[in-house]
């Protein structure tokens, strides 16, 4: 009723100035002309508030007036909405143009137009965030493209999984880095050692244990032997600035951080920071018992802490649990059909959320994994032969590179690449099978997923959420938006995380619960996208001043 009064009071004092020519209100207010559309609005509103009928509608001195049907064969205005008022009824349709919009996008703003209307009929004094213009059907549509529930594993972690493996395929192998390799009972032994090594350090559930350490088999025997302890690990890339070292050093309180030879350099000497060098060390960690361990892990407790820029500036750590991280495994293994057969590739560095899903999802499974080293990560050529040589089956690809590969004609046919961390541009055809996904660190890794055609695509859809996640895209005030609208992503299910380290403001402010689903928390991105007719969703960009360099996000 206030908006309508607003509208109403400005009408009218629009009317004082309705003979004022049109070209002197151009000249007044617009700088420059453009000759292909209309200088001062695209979208018009048009009002026929004289009755109208097929018979005659009046005599005038022996002439007769009736209407005349006009056909409209092009648009004058991107949009025009005419209402026509009866006499006993309102009728309402849209003249648009077919080189920007889709006669069923056209089809659906005039049925959220006629809900609005009906909405406000019914309660005049609501707030206009309030009023729902989505019909029930459609709200059914979009709730049918987060039928995600799958089962999974719920009383299980990865160390669990992983273990079960062992049992399975003791000697297969599972790492190879360069001229060196593990099989799964040798990296199982290696890691019940470092367990108890941290055990007899005071290690227990919960507890932050930071990795600082290149890649190659010693990462992983570190990782494992962490998870095993109870404990979760905190990835710190040795490369990583040295401001950046001490900060998160400081920030997650970190008693005890495995390194190397090569890495320890990288760690400042503190007097209360243990620093474990895996290689040095090892004399002493190898006379440990080699067997498992009674249970130290369950689905509640935290698996890692992994810190992303952020939209703050200032580095925050996302704590991510074992429950989240056994779903995205589980969906990862089914979703790329990852078996004992399968070679996969570590190419991320150890700081970056996208190696989790390249190292569990096949130690769980009986695959091979070889982590690729720096001389093979950034030369294309190089990286190609490294696929030919080791024949890996599925790998991760930052976007960009993932782009230069298609640009420069390389083609691994047997060869399933899952990329992601920016918008996805295929230039040109492809016989790789080629997966774009999304998601944030909070959401623990992936929240949706989109297998390309292969075929050449300006901007690749992000696809329809995994296993057990809902996908809301949503206005300021929370209401869902209806497919083809631009609104905030917002995750929600099994896969989004306990929150930000010491931050539990942000942490409120970010993980909210869902007003969609009880019991469920969402995640808010901070990003916009759209549901597509189809189910899938199309990524637009941030909503604040966020960037991402590489993959990584920063303000």
């Amino acid at each position: 009723q206030d908006f309508l009064q607003e509208v109403k009071d400005t009408t009218l004092s629009g009317y004082d100035h309705q003979l004022v020519p049109f070209e002197k209100v151009v000249e007044r207010v617009v700088s420059t002309r453009d000759m292909s559309r209309s200088p001062l609005f695209q979208v018009m509103f048009n009002l026929q508030n004289i009755p109208d009928s097929e018979t005659t509608i009046s005599e005038l001195e022996g002439i007769q007036i009736t209407p005349y049907d006009q056909v409209t064969v092009s648009s004058m205005f991107d949009l025009t909405l005419n209402v026509e008022d009866t006499g006993h009824e309102i009728e309402l349709y849209m003249e648009y143009s077919t080189g920007l919009f889709n006669h069923s996008t056209i089809g659906r703003m005039l049925s959220h137009y006629k809900k609005l209307l009906e909405s406000i009929v019914q309660t005049p004094q609501a707030q206009i965030t309030d009023l729902p213009m989505l019909a029930p059907s459609e709200l059914e549509e979009l709730e049918s493209f987060n039928n995600t529930k799958v089962d999974y594993p719920k009383d299980k972690t990865v160390v669990d999984l992983f273990e079960a493996q062992v049992k399975e395929t003791p000697e297969a192998t599972a790492v190879i880095y360069e001229d060196t390799k593990l099989n799964y009972q040798e990296l199982n032994e290696r890691s019940n050692q470092l367990t108890r090594y941290l055990q007899e350090r005071g290690i227990e559930k919960d507890d932050l244990v930071g990795i600082c350490i290149e890649r190659g088999l010693n990462m992983l025997v570190g990782i494992l032997g962490i998870l095993k302890s109870g404990g979760a690990y905190v990835p710190i890339d040795p490369k990583y600035p040295q401001d950046r070292i001490h900060y998160m050093l400081e920030d997650a309180a970190l008693d005890i951080v495995l390194s190397s030879n090569t890495s320890k350099e990288r760690i400042p000497k503190k007097e209360n920071i243990e620093v474990i060098n895996l290689d040095k060390d090892w004399k002493s960690i190898e006379t440990y018992s080699k067997s498992n361990l009674s249970q130290q892990t369950s689905p509640e407790i935290l698996a890692y802490v992994i810190y992303t820029s952020g939209s703050t500036g200032r580095p925050k750590g996302v704590m991510v649990e074992h429950r989240n991280l056994s779903n995205l495994c589980f969906w990862h293994q089914s979703a790329y059909n990852v078996t004992e057969q399968s070679k996969g590739s570590l190419f991320s560095v150890i700081g970056f959320d996208a190696s989790v899903w390249e190292i569990f999802p096949y130690l769980i499974s009986g695959s091979i994994l070889f982590p690729v080293s720096d001389e093979f990560r950034y030369d294309l050529t190089k990286l190609s032969e490294f696929f030919i040589t080791n024949g890996i089956t599925h790998s991760y690809i930052p976007s960009a590179l993932c782009e230069s590969l298609i640009d420069q004609g390389y083609s691994f046919p047997k060869l399933t690449v899952l990329t992601g961390g920016d918008v996805l541009h295929i230039n040109r055809s492809t016989e790789m099978a080629i997966y774009n996904n999304y998601g944030p660190t909070e959401n623990t890794v992936v929240a949706t997923s989109y297998k390309t055609s292969g075929i050449s695509m300006d901007k690749v859809s992000i696809g329809s959420p995994v296993a057990n996640t809902g996908i809301y895209i949503v206005d300021q005030e929370l209401n869902i938006l209806p497919i083809g609208v631009a609104g905030e992503l917002c995750v929600g299910g099994i896969q989004v995380g306990r929150g930000y380290l010491n931050r539990e403001e942000l942490t409120k402010e970010k993980f909210i619960e869902s007003p969609f689903k009880e019991g469920d928390r969402l995640y808010k991105t901070g990003d916009l996208a759209r549901w597509l007719p189809d189910g899938t969703i199309e990524f637009i960009g941030r909503k604040d001043h966020q960037v991402k360099v590489r993959g990584y996000r920063i303000e």
